[in-house]
């Protein structure tokens, strides 16, 4: 059995990306690193989040990409917007380097699109 100490992980520091104009909202967000990946979760609140995605980058110390993947936030009910929110995670495939920032950023879909390759 392991000790509790052991599963430690680094802290990684998160930026989040957020238009001026946004009505949603990011809670408890961290990202963790352990053995060879790096997880990130947290909590989004906000209208019409199911119908979005949130996009997860890692930017070395110089701007360059390291990773990128995108989550989609659980289902928004009223149980979970009391708890603080809808649930998302994403998981990276690597250890980040040391000084990597991670970017968090929301984007709703383009409904009116789908709606149009549906008409077609």
């Amino acid at each position: 059995m392991q000790c509790a100490s052991s599963a430690l992980a680094k802290n990684v520091p998160i930026q989040i990306v957020k238009d001026v104009a946004a009505t949603w909202r990011f809670h408890n967000v961290r990202a963790t690193s352990k053995d060879v990946s790096t997880d990130i979760s947290g909590r989004i609140t906000g209208p019409n989040i199911s119908s979005g995605h949130i996009d997860v980058i890692a930017q070395g110390p110089d701007g360059n990409l390291i990773a990128r993947t995108t989550s989609k936030p659980a289902v928004l009910t009223y149980r979970s917007k009391r708890k603080g929110g809808a649930l998302f995670a994403a998981h990276l495939k690597q250890i980040l380097p040391a000084g990597t920032i991670i970017k968090v950023a929301f984007h709703q879909d383009d409904l009116g699109c789908q709606h149009q390759n549906k008409a077609q």
